[in-house]
């Protein structure tokens, strides 16, 4: 359930602007709302769906083959969910069609002003302190469990893999990739040791 204090300065971000509703599909923006992902592809700036709040509701918007997706893994039985034939529209036009407006949108969306997300983020709330505060500390534990372990031999390709996988176990999204580690290798046309590093952590 979205905190009430988001809620409140949702209110007030409204009434401030003269609003009738905002709507959120950058995946930070949605999960700030929803606290659940729109994420499907690391590409394009907006996600799979879109959160909007009206002062009386959270709505999602999103394709009919994402719908049930959203409800079983990622939003609240309570919100609001509104489903567009995935051929017929995208979540831009499925938006401008059902928002109350005027509106404003932190993605492009026709004739919607442009949200100020740092109106809305900031100050962290207190639950967000918390989870950041949580999310530190298993994250500490992940990078010094693959550090324990690490090996002179290793590659860093091989520790980003480790510590990907210790974070995945933790339930925590890392946007790591190989191509890094292959960027590395070919600049320097060997495969990249981290023996310093290795060495600074077993000290």
């Amino acid at each position: 359930m979205t905190e009430q204090t988001k809620l409140d300065r949702l209110d007030e971000y409204l009434a401030t602007n003269e609003l009738e509703s905002v709507w959120f599909a950058t995946p930070p923006m949605f999960a700030w709302l929803t606290g659940g992902s729109n994420l499907i592809a690391r590409e394009g700036a907006a996600g799979v769906a879109a959160a909007g709040y009206d002062g009386g509701e959270i709505t999602v918007v999103t394709a009919n083959i994402e719908g049930q997706r959203l409800l079983d893994e990622e939003i609240d039985a309570d919100i609001r969910l509104l489903e567009y034939p995935w051929h017929e529209s995208g979540v831009e036009e499925a938006v401008t069609e059902v928002a109350s407006k005027p509106a404003a949108a932190d993605f492009a969306c026709s004739d919607f002003d442009r949200i100020e997300q740092l109106e809305l983020t900031q100050p962290l709330t207190e639950a967000e302190v918390e989870r950041y505060r949580a999310l530190g500390r298993e994250t500490a534990a992940a990078v010094e469990a693959v550090a324990k372990d690490a090996a002179p031999s290793n590659t860093e390709r091989e520790l980003a893999a480790q510590l990907h996988q210790a974070l995945q176990r933790r339930s925590i999204e890392s946007p790591w990739s190989s191509s890094a580690a292959r960027t590395a290798s070919s600049a320097t046309g060997t495969s990249p040791r981290l023996t310093r590093t290795w060495a600074a952590t077993r000290s």
